[in-house]
């Protein structure tokens, strides 16, 4: 990672790209802060809560699948399958390829890595987000993927770096919650009765002193792996797919989401937003700070920020967010640093910038390798 440097980072990062804004109304735009805040909930909830009626909320939804503006996805309860670690890889790509060679070799040697969840990549750094059942696994996932990637000239194996973040012991505020980050976007506040955007802690992910594997049945995980397979499918559809009953399909569904074993998110499309940056952050508290301060610094961020990811491990967190342009990153992290200073909370950081007009996606949320692997042992 580069240290945070706002005049090399205009030299070398190129966000402007070709603008694939799509100018939304405000109902297109309540409809999808809609869908992005309750992504566990039936359309006619949604409704409800939107005081909008059905027919044109619809129609809008329709609209936006058409305009490819989000995607569902399902994350499974990592703790629940027997995975104890998230960890985040980051490398810097080889120039001995071009940069799209690079990022076509890499997607594929990623099909053969099922720890590795989700990855994107740009000209010359590549960002890998894994979840393994523990260190050993992990390990061995990591030095295989360097040998891998430095044989294949893809990237620099000396400059492959990791942050490893054990389930048991971290907090994880926010884990792909874009809720608040696209409110805040459109200037959409909350509805009166609803607290969503602001909740600190993403319980889903916590993990439990009696934390135990859960035990499936077959039909229970022919269930579990058609809902990560195809969340966007209906109980209908779904149920067909995979040979089970609809009714069996919604009891284990129901079951699955109660239990927080399926966590659905919706993931907006930011380029077609208007969002052009994503950023990566890493930090560290200083020694001498209390939990207090601590927690009052990650109150800041995550209001400020409003950070897809935030992860806190003792007197280490963890970043992902993304904004407009370099204008507002500048503003907001300057008003996050000024917060810091004043109270002497952070003793280094480190940042590193994606221009998401430039990047590519590597990896798309895929569990199910994974998950299959968890619950084959």
């Amino acid at each position: 990672m580069s240290d945070l440097d706002s005049s090399s980072f205009l030299e070398s990062v190129n966000y402007e790209g070709k603008d694939e804004t799509v100018k939304l109304s405000p109902n297109e735009k309540k409809v999808l802060v809609g869908l992005l805040r309750y992504p566990s909930k039936k359309d006619t909830e949604i409704c409800s809560i939107l005081e909008m009626r059905k027919s044109t909320f619809s129609t809008i939804k329709s609209r936006l699948e058409e305009q490819k503006l989000f995607n569902r996805i399902a994350l499974p309860g990592f703790p629940k399958i027997g995975a104890e670690l998230f960890s985040l890889s980051l490398a810097r790509l080889s120039l001995r390829l071009n940069s799209e060679e690079r990022l076509e070799y890499l997607q594929e040697v990623l099909k053969l890595f099922r720890e590795d969840v989700f990855a994107l990549g740009e000209a010359e750094n590549v960002m890998l987000f894994s979840i393994s059942k523990n260190f050993t696994d992990f390990d061995r996932n990591n030095q295989l993927l360097a040998q891998t990637g430095s044989e294949k000239n893809i990237f620099l194996r000396t400059a492959l770096s990791y942050l490893v973040f054990p389930f048991e012991t971290t907090q994880f505020v926010r884990f792909f919650s874009y809720a608040p980050l696209i409110s805040n976007l459109f200037n959409i506040g909350n509805p009166a009765d609803e607290d969503s955007d602001k909740k600190i802690e993403d319980d889903s992910l916590l993990y439990e002193e009696d934390q135990h594997v859960l035990k499936m049945s077959q039909t229970e995980k022919k269930v579990f792996n058609g809902l990560l397979e195809f969340p966007d499918k209906s109980n209908r559809a779904l149920a067909e797919e995979i040979n089970v009953s609809k009714n069996t399909l919604a009891t284990i569904k129901k079951k699955y989401l109660e239990e927080q074993l399926i966590l659905p998110r919706i993931v907006p499309n930011l380029t077609k937003l208007g969002i052009k940056l994503m950023i990566l952050f890493h930090g560290s508290f200083h020694s001498g700070t209390t939990i207090s301060q601590r927690q009052k610094g990650i109150k800041k961020v995550d209001e400020t920020l409003k950070p897809i990811l935030l992860l806190v491990k003792d007197l280490e967190f963890l970043i992902l967010y993304a904004t407009r342009n370099f204008e507002d990153y500048h503003a907001q992290i300057t008003e996050v640093l000024h917060y810091f200073s004043e109270l002497s909370l952070v003793s280094e950081h480190k940042v590193t910038f994606f221009s998401l007009p430039h990047a590519k996606i590597l990896k798309d949320h895929e569990y199910l390798p994974l998950v299959e692997k968890l619950l084959s042992k």
